[in-house]
């Protein structure tokens, strides 16, 4: 018994150890499965990982390669390429023509590791952006006012922001509002303040601003010592109530205009309450408009008129003022004397017909503006007619000075009579009878003398560009542009607005010595900037050279004596010498000024150390001949470009000879480095000296030595690499005419394009084109076409 016991104990015993040598077993294989798994997971992320390196290394190098490649659109970097590093893992990168695609611009950068056969390969090409054609701020100027040292200001509702224009540099400033509507900032600084809608702007003798700022249902005052903004009149509540105490504790309603009268007085047009009310110590009263809207009360009192929404109200030093009676059609008088009112111009009824006869038996098609000039006569702003209008003091009769009558824009450097308006709603008056206008829905400020031309100073929604020239960049990357067949030079700045550095619109010679806004140009065209942003221009037609000093704006002649064209003068002093239409600039980094004096077929240079002039190239006498010898002994054809490179080599656009000519720094030897004289489009692809091109006139060198070439009659922009030199097309079809926007350059249609420019620094990101007979500037930049492994 015991012995079968004891058996079936041993039995049990063997099957426990065998139990447990299974469970052990089972144990160590799944520990090897799972370690075998944690390896593979390990060298599965570790793969990832490394291809994951590889991948983002791969577009780094694309990304550096395209780096490159704005910094030189010329290079190339063929088989076998070069050996780049990311993160410590070799590749090995390509810039060739990709010609595989069946584009002849186009640029592969190929990247590969030297041990795998996959490559990554991008391609990009040059595209036409949009026309630069400035940016829409959306500004709508209303009314308009202007200090005693010609700053103009003006209120723009859309934007809720007054602005300032510097009569000196052209320059637009904010000096009320952040750009959102509101109602706070009082006690603080103007520009953090918030208006709501402002409409109406005024000066006192100390170039303090008052501010109609109509939705918020005050009059606003800025400080002109500190800046700070304060509220002068209204609660920010909508009513009429008040009179006869503190004008800040009286309620008005939607004002829109504000003046400032005798003794510091101040005038409201209080518009939906049909009053003009004033303000004197800080007490409100009602001067004119019993509250409701109508049209009556003439030769009777103006406390007991009725006024129909103006907007506006002019006060002569006399007490005297004028009302902008806007939904009567009319014009109206109070006379401070005797407090009563009577009509000045028009009937009542909306219209525009009266010229040559009685004020009063005009139409008029609510007016939103009137101002009076020191001899008595009264400007009015038609604004619906589009017009302005003047009242002869003498004799009643009323007149248009500048529009047609028709709404749009057009007719700059014209006669003011024959230019288009868009609703003008502000005017005033300058220094010699020059006239002011806020031409509300074109965007724009523009200035005339009566009976003379009319220029648009200051636009918010494009350029408006006539025949543009040389462009130029200054050193925060500005563009400036010789805007030609409008006699101005305009500044865009990085935001893409425009104001007026120089001109005053219209063909003449004046201004020298004062500001630069203030003169007359003469068709400029050729245009260069120094390191201190100076600004020299070849005023064409005027035969002359002239300078904008950076920091005062004010402008000089520096080369011919103006207006008097001719030949004479070189190695005397620049102002004594005689040019002939000269038409393009450039300058070296010692400070030498060099000139294509056009018609005079030559090349001269000014020393703007000494004010010395001497001749770089041409005999003086159009033709040909001359290379491999002395530039000075080398016949030029009407030359329209220049260029210094690095090296101080002269690059000239040789025009009516068809060739890109160089002077030698070292030798002054001149020869052809591009075309071979023969007008005409082929030779891509060819040496650029055997290629054929077709009055050419810009020039661009780039810091690596590549050159670009407006081909200006083959409506064409042209570069040769400085690796090959052999000649490509870089923009345009071909063919004359305007398309391509958002299109490979190569495929758009220019006309005539006649400058090139690009920033110092990796320029190939941005290249700007002068596109002069479609009245643009065009922006070339590098696109992505397509990335394959």
């Amino acid at each position: 018994m015991r012995k079968q016991t004891m058996q079936k104990i041993t039995d049990r015993d063997g099957y426990i150890l065998l139990w447990m040598i299974l469970i052990l077993l089972f144990l160590s294989v799944t520990a090897v499965a799972i370690n075998r798994g944690t390896g593979m997971k390990t060298q599965m992320t570790a793969s990832m990982r490394q291809s994951t390196q590889i991948n983002f290394g791969e577009q780094a190098m694309i990304e550096h390669g395209l780096w490159d490649l704005t910094r030189d659109p010329g290079l190339r970097v063929p088989d076998p390429g070069e050996d780049v590093t990311f993160n410590g893992t070799a590749f090995k990168r390509r810039l060739t023509a990709a010609t595989q695609t069946g584009y002849t611009d186009a640029v592969a950068i190929d990247i590969a590791r030297p041990d795998a056969d996959r490559h990554l390969r991008a391609y990009y090409r040059y595209y036409v952006l949009p026309p630069y054609a400035g940016y829409d701020s959306g500004v709508e100027p209303i009314h308009i006012a202007r200090d005693a040292t010609g700053d103009l200001y003006f209120a723009d509702p859309q934007t809720h922001c007054v602005y300032k224009r510097n009569a000196i540099s052209g320059e637009i400033n904010v000096v009320a509002g952040t750009g959102a509507s509101g109602d706070n900032g009082d006690g603080g600084p103007a520009t953090a303040a918030q208006l709501n809608k402002p409409f109406g702007v005024a000066l006192d003798t100390a170039k303090n601003i008052y501010i109609a700022d109509k939705d918020n249902h005050r009059i606003r005052k800025v400080d002109a010592v500190t800046g700070l903004i304060s509220t002068i009149a209204g609660t920010g509540d909508a009513g009429d109530d008040g009179d006869g105490g503190p004008a800040t504790g009286a309620r008005i309603n939607k004002p829109r205009a504000v003046r400032v009268g005798p003794s510091g007085n101040i005038y409201i047009a209080d518009t939906d309450n049909n009053k003009i009310r004033r303000v004197s110590t800080g007490i409100i009263s009602t001067v004119a408009g019993i509250g409701s809207a109508g049209d009556d009360g003439d030769g009777g009192p103006a406390i007991s008129a009725k006024l129909n929404r103006p907007n506006d109200v002019f006060v002569q030093t006399t007490g005297d003022f004028y009302i902008a009676d806007t939904d009567n059609n009319r014009i109206r008088f109070v006379d401070a004397g005797t407090g009563m009112i009577t009509a000045y111009a028009g009937t009542g009824d909306k219209g525009d017909n009266g010229d040559g006869g009685p004020a009063t038996a005009a139409e008029l098609g609510e007016p939103g503006a009137v101002s009076v000039d020191a001899i008595g006569n009264v400007f009015i702003a038609d604004t619906g007619n589009s017009k302005i209008r003047r009242v002869e003091k003498s004799s009643g009769i009323i007149t248009t000075i500048a529009g047609t009558g028709t709404a749009g824009s057009d007719g700059d450097n014209g006669p003011a009579v024959n230019a288009v308006l868009n609703k003008p709603a502000g005017l005033c008056h300058g220094a010699s009878g020059v006239i002011y206008i806020a031409d509300s829905k074109n965007g724009s400020l523009r200035k005339f003398e009566a009976g003379a031309t009319i220029t648009t100073i200051y636009n918010s929604k494009g350029l408006g560009l006539n025949k543009p020239g040389q462009l130029a960049l200054d050193t925060d990357n500005n563009l400036y542009i010789a805007d030609t067949d409008n006699h101005t030079i305009p500044k865009i700045d990085a935001f893409g607005s425009k104001a007026i550095i120089a001109g005053a619109g219209g063909a003449g010679f004046s201004g020298d010595g004062g500001p630069a806004t203030d003169a007359k140009l003469n068709r400029p065209e050729g245009l260069i900037l120094d390191t201190l942003n100076n600004i020299y221009f070849a005023d064409r037609d005027n035969h002359c050279i002239r300078k904008v000093e950076a920091s005062t704006g004010i402008i000089s002649t520096i080369a011919g004596e103006g207006t008097k064209s001719g030949d004479t003068g070189l190695g005397g002093p620049a102002t004594a010498a005689r040019l002939n239409k000269p038409t393009a600039l450039a300058m070296d980094d010692a400070g030498h000024l060099y000139i294509a004096d056009t018609d005079n077929h030559r090349i001269c240079v000014v020393n703007l150390g000494t004010g010395i002039i001497s001749l770089v190239a041409g005999t003086g006498e159009g033709g040909f001949d001359g290379d491999g010898g002395p530039a000075t002994d080398a016949k030029l054809n009407k030359p329209r470009g220049l260029f210094v490179d690095a090296d101080n080599n002269i690059l000239i656009a040789d025009t009516d000879n068809h060739r890109i000519r160089m002077v030698d720094a070292g030798t002054g030897a001149i020869s052809t480095i591009i075309g071979n004289g023969s007008k005409g489009s082929a030779g891509d692809g060819g040496m650029a000296a055997a290629a054929q091109v077709n009055k050419p006139r810009g020039i661009l060198v780039d810091g690596p030595g590549n050159i670009y070439v407006s081909d200006t009659d083959n409506h064409k922009v042209r570069f040769v690499s400085h690796q090959d030199n052999r000649i490509r097309t870089l923009a345009g079809i071909g063919d004359a005419g305007y398309d391509g926007d958002n299109q490979p350059a190569v495929d758009a249609k220019l006309n005539k394009p006649s400058s090139i420019v690009m920033p110092a620094t990796r320029g190939g990101r941005r290249i700007f084109i002068s596109d002069k007979d479609n009245n643009r500037i065009r922006v070339l930049v590098l696109k992505n076409e397509k990335v394959l492994y």
